[in-house]
């Protein structure tokens, strides 16, 4: 089974680290893979090219980030994805060997969802 996926962690707001390159630069220097993920634009669009279409706005790769689960990232990468126009994308984690063997469980709730009833069997 392969378990190389990629999840979206949080930006925090401090004062040490005040962009979005420097949490990259953070998340790698802790071994993790950093790519660069899309953002919900102020007029609640996603900032792909599905726009209002997306059907999961913000949540997922802004680039073709299959390559990074067998290469690092280094700082020539962090510096050309998040520099201008792409300095508003989200800063995602690639998941599995190349990331310390970090892994995600995502459990969907709610209305007609069954993640409850699966989680607990």
């Amino acid at each position: 089974m392969n378990l190389t996926s990629w999840t979206l962690i949080p930006l925090s707001n401090t004062k040490t680290i005040d962009k979005r390159e420097g949490w990259a630069d953070l998340y790698r220097s802790l071994g993790f893979n950093p790519i660069p993920v899309h953002y919900i634009r102020e007029d609640g669009r996603c900032s792909c090219r599905s726009g209002s279409k997306c059907p999961s706005p913000g949540k997922h790769p802004a680039i073709n980030w299959t390559r990074y689960q067998r290469v690092r990232v280094n700082d020539d990468d962090i510096k050309f994805w998040w520099e201008g126009e792409s300095r508003r994308h989200g800063v995602g984690i690639i998941t599995g060997s190349i990331s310390v063997n970090v892994f995600e469980v995502d459990v969907d709730c709610g209305p007609g969802k069954d993640g409850e009833e699966t989680i607990d069997a």
